[in-house]
């Protein structure tokens, strides 16, 4: 309500009114509200990652914002955060399909970075390792998966890796004396 329209009411009924001021409810410190990153993003693009923070303290504060997938870092950057609300903004590589792990952290001065996880989708054509004797010559039906934006790599069975998790990278692989 109005606070002004209501003083006249409370002096009739022989009220009296002493206004106390109301301390303030901003924060103190520097505050990290939200972490924003998309759920997909399309490979080779870049991912925007947006951290809203506020600072209740009436000076411009100093942080450090940290971006890494498995323990290594790719983005890290100072920024003055200024008072009030304000969005810090930057980007990292997507690198191959699947599902990124992103670890952001926000360090202010001195203080213990605040960490926190999302995860995004990398979408994008299929991969497929196409294993030949001579792969020199790429069949037809490679030259057609081609065709359809879907990556292809080529390699010897003597080139196959030996151990069967590196070819997680691939969603398949064709294995054929010849591929017609």
């Amino acid at each position: 309500g109005n606070v002004e329209r209501m003083l006249p009411h409370l002096r009739r009924l022989g009220l009296e009114v002493y206004p106390i001021p109301v301390a303030s409810t901003r924060a103190t410190a520097v505050a990290w509200d939200q972490l924003v990153i998309p759920p997909t993003v399309p490979r080779g693009q870049p991912i925007p990652i947006s951290l809203a923070v506020s600072n209740g303290t009436d000076a411009p504060q100093p942080a450090t914002v940290s971006v890494s997938v498995e323990g290594v870092t790719l983005a890290s950057r100072r920024v003055g955060v200024q008072p009030g609300s304000r969005v810090l903004s930057l980007s990292v590589p997507s690198f191959e399909s699947g599902t990124m792990a992103l670890r952001v952290s926000l360090a202010l001065g001195d203080q213990p970075p605040e960490e926190r996880t999302a995860y995004v989708d990398i979408q994008g054509p299929p991969r497929i390792l196409a294993v030949l004797e001579r792969p020199t010559e790429l069949p037809p039906i490679a030259a057609a998966l081609k065709h359809r934006q879907i990556d292809v790599a080529v390699a010897t069975p003597a080139e196959l890796p030996t151990d069967p998790s590196a070819l997680l990278d691939y969603d398949a692989v064709l294995l054929a004396k010849e591929l017609i």
